[in-house]
């Protein structure tokens, strides 16, 4: 009887931390930084949603992409990382993102960053690739108070560069 017991208990912890985990993405504080985290998480989830909700209705997405062009409102950005989200699902791979910041101005509910970015990708925990690059992003303040992204454009990097940041100067939930 106890075993049982004990498999229904962490079962019902492993389902309350799920849920909490999946809310805690959209329901944070209304930092500046915390845009970034609810980024870090929503690819360590895996969850559209979140990230779609991080945008602004009118936000641009720059890719590096000539063709591509620039990508416009949160559903066409939404679009963007399904493809990508579903490229990582199909290699049953976990993602992850951090970020080292180079700057931060910020001059009443508008703020840009310039900084430094990775992603790895993990098989089974192990990081099997990882691309770097540099960001430029906008963000302003919503109505709730919560900070989205009305601008945000990347390209490939060094990791050289990422790894020139000091620590101190990361956002990351390694």
């Amino acid at each position: 009887m106890l075993p049982r017991i004990s498999l229904f208990l962490a079962l019902v912890l492993s389902i309350s931390s799920s849920a909490a985990a999946a809310q805690s993405v959209s329901t944070r504080s209304n930092s500046i930084q915390d845009a970034y985290d609810r980024i870090t998480l929503a690819y360590e989830l895996g969850d559209l949603d979140a990230i779609a909700d991080i945008y602004a209705e009118d936000a641009m997405y720059i890719l590096p992409d000539t063709n591509r062009g620039v990508v416009v409102g949160r559903d066409s950005i939404r679009a963007v990382y399904e493809g990508f989200f579903e490229a990582a699902a199909l290699q049953q791979a976990q993602l992850t993102i951090d970020f080292r910041f180079v700057s931060r101005n910020m001059k009443g509910d508008i703020a840009y960053d310039v900084g430094y970015y990775r992603v790895r990708v993990l098989h089974d925990g192990e990081v099997t690739s990882a691309s770097t690059g540099k960001f430029s992003t906008v963000l302003r303040r919503a109505d709730n108070g919560q900070w989205r992204f009305v601008v945000d454009a990347y390209s490939k990097a060094p990791d050289e560069a990422y790894d020139a940041l000091a620590p101190a100067q990361t956002s990351s939930r390694q």
